[in-house]
């Protein structure tokens, strides 16, 4: 009897990682902090383990890749606006303007809009920013453009970080 609710708490534990890693993995398309929720959603399923299959080592990986994600996001952002052309004001209006359009377009389309208003909102703050700055109309559209492909390839990076995090984790696992 024992051994039977021991397997069901076994089983219910990996379930829900499983569901933790899945739904850490999608937040990533609304603008969430995902790759948090997948080392969180580890560490958690670790402890609750002894660290028998998850342990101390992996944990610390899925935090450099964790962390790693969101440096290249950030940067990829800043250096692709500034690549087109944007001032440091610009780049950095930029990403805020992406912050500000993932939280006006979230109710869109369930959700989805969030990932459209971050890059929409990094190009219009860049944009916006370098046309208030004296610059001319095809600069400034430049700028707005090379805002939109930084915050696109960091976006990008992170999806691919984060999808290398849970495939870590089910390898240890499985």
């Amino acid at each position: 009897m024992v051994q039977g609710k021991l397997f069901a708490m076994a089983t219910t534990g990996l379930i829900l990682l499983i569901l933790f890693l899945i739904l850490g993995f999608f937040s990533l398309f609304f603008g969430l902090p995902g790759t948090w929720v997948i080392l969180m959603a580890s560490a958690v399923y670790g402890w609750a383990t002894e660290f028998q299959k998850i342990g101390i080592p992996l944990l610390i990986l899925l935090a450099v890749m964790a962390t790693l994600a969101e440096v290249f996001e950030y940067l990829m952002g800043l250096e692709g606006a500034k690549r087109y052309g944007a001032s440091r004001k610009g780049a950095f209006v930029s990403i805020l303007g992406g912050i500000i359009g993932a939280v006006v377009m979230a109710p869109v389309l369930f959700g989805v809009g969030a990932l459209i208003g971050l890059f929409v909102g990094a190009f219009l703050g860049a944009f916006i920013y370098e046309l208030f700055a004296n610059r001319d109309l095809s600069q400034s559209l430049k700028s707005g453009f090379g805002a939109f492909l930084g915050r696109f390839s960091g976006t990008l990076m992170k999806i691919l970080l984060a999808m290398g995090m849970v495939f870590t984790v089910l390898w240890k696992l499985f």
